[in-house]
């Protein structure tokens, strides 16, 4: 929808942006061609009329802002089958949270030289700033746990392994990416095949010998 808009946009402004150009194009051409008063004067003529364009361009075509508190409900991929599958809610990070928590990637010496890079704990803090809630969790006994969001840490610590290592790939970045789970869900399902070749290939060994 956003990119339909777009074109709609920039079909509308066309025309705008051609007298735009034959305008700037007029201006260089005084410039370099004619003297004194005559040139100044048309100059001014041209530029005037160039800021009209692209202040009649900037009223078409308006600035489209993303709200800075978007939520995401999530499924992990594994679960996605199930009848009830469990939703965990991460709420985007605000540039200048996600900037605080990137500024601990590097651990710095007394000279500024970099002594470590912490980068798959900041892509767990990022994750763990994020997740601010989730639905049909359970404990082992099948009873909901609450979501704490004061203890963010200790939420996140429930999770198992696998869906951590999700969440870190797919969130890791301090808001949602389609393309990491994209690449994820395709490892997962190739790591899937490469079990189900070895499972057929102890079967013929087996029938073998």
């Amino acid at each position: 929808m956003v990119w339909l808009k777009l074109i709609v946009g920039l079909i509308v402004c066309l025309p705008l942006y051609v007298e735009f150009f034959f305008v700037c194009v007029l201006w260089v051409f005084t410039l370099v061609n004619l003297d004194g008063l005559r040139q100044v004067a048309i100059a001014n003529k041209c530029e005037k009329r160039a800021l009209t364009i692209l202040d009649e361009v900037s009223k078409v075509m308006p600035l489209q802002v993303k709200k800075s508190n978007e939520e995401n409900s999530y499924v992990p991929i594994s679960f996605r089958e199930e009848p009830n599958p469990p939703a965990l809610k991460l709420k985007r990070l605000k540039p200048l949270q996600a900037a605080r928590l990137r500024d601990n990637q590097f651990e710095l010496s007394a000279t500024g030289k970099v002594k470590s890079i912490r980068l798959m704990s900041v892509r767990t803090h990022m994750v763990i700033k994020q997740l601010v809630g989730w639905e049909n969790v359970t404990d082992e006994e099948g009873r909901d746990i609450p979501f704490d969001e004061k203890a963010q840490e200790d939420m996140y610590d429930m999770l198992p392994a696998e869906v951590q290592q999700e969440l870190e790939s797919v969130f890791g970045a301090g808001k949602y990416d389609a393309e990491a789970e994209e690449r994820y869900r395709k490892i997962q399902e190739d790591d899937e095949d490469d079990e189900e070749d070895e499972e057929d290939d102890e079967e013929m060994s087996g029938l073998v010998d």
